[in-house]
């Protein structure tokens, strides 16, 4: 992982965050460039 960045296991202690629900937020975010859930939905 490049430097200055929080080890994935951090991130997911910190948010509270299961593997799963961080893994759809990262594919949403590289999909689209947002982390809005409405910037994600397709029509």
């Amino acid at each position: 992982m490049p430097s200055g960045r929080k080890p994935r296991a951090e991130i997911l202690r910190e948010y509270e965050l299961t593997a799963s629900a961080f893994d759809r937020w990262v594919r949403q975010n590289k999909a689209t460039g947002s982390f809005k859930e409405a910037d994600n939905k397709s029509a």
